[in-house]
């Protein structure tokens, strides 16, 4: 993933492969001219594979990536690490879970320094996946977390999130709905939130699906 601020620097992450703890998340900031100013490495620890699936920079420059890092007790997880302006590492948080089966952190968003957004997949009781949606504070707290699973039950991905300017979350992938592959997106309002009335009537469930042959 890449972003880039107002300035014009360049923040990229993804995954390196080093000899001893395999692929670890590696974040970059590049100036305007593609000069390296800094570079960042996280390992989850148990040298096993980690991977970084999203990047944000908040309205302070701080940059927050996320992705999974995989464990010998929990197998994959979610982890998302947030970075200083310089790229002074400032915390990790993980999120597993509960059932021992991959857990995986895609997308990010923020709102401002305190609110952060991951969303991803994580496995249910049933072994089937669903989205599954985090809030963060600016200090790596959890604050709610809420899952979303489709009809029929089937697998749902969560790939993609950002927020709106009136209170909203969006979490937008893809669900297996009975057979076929379709689109999928949620909006979610955090208690507390007042939205400005809808003008037009609309029913109480929207459902989009568009087959691409898949």
């Amino acid at each position: 993933d890449f972003q880039m601020d107002l300035s014009g620097n360049i923040f990229l992450t993804g995954s390196v492969l080093n000899v001893t703890t395999l692929y670890d998340f590696k974040t970059v900031k590049l100036d305007t001219a593609l000069n390296i100013l800094w570079s960042a490495t996280y390992d989850g620890g148990s040298n096993l594979n980690d991977f970084a699936s999203g990047l944000c920079i908040d309205t302070a420059g701080n940059v927050i990536v996320t992705g999974c890092k995989n464990t010998t007790a929990s197998a994959q997880n979610y982890v998302t690490v947030k970075y200083s302006k310089t790229g002074i590492q400032r915390w990790v948080t993980a999120f597993d879970g509960g059932t021992n089966a991959p857990d995986s952190a895609t997308a990010i968003a923020v709102r401002d320094t305190t609110q952060i957004y991951v969303t991803g997949y994580s496995y249910d009781s049933a072994s089937v996946k669903n989205y599954y949606t985090i809030k963060y504070n600016g200090a790596g707290t959890m604050q709610w977390q809420i899952e979303f699973n489709s009809w029929g039950n089937g697998s749902d991905v969560a790939t993609a999130i950002a927020v709106d300017s009136i209170g909203g979350i969006i979490v937008a992938g893809q669900s297996d709905v009975y057979g076929s592959r379709a689109y999928t997106t949620v909006r979610y309002v955090e208690t507390g939130v007042i939205t400005p009335p809808d003008p037009v009537d609309a029913n109480n469930v929207f459902s989009f699906e568009e087959n691409r042959g898949q």
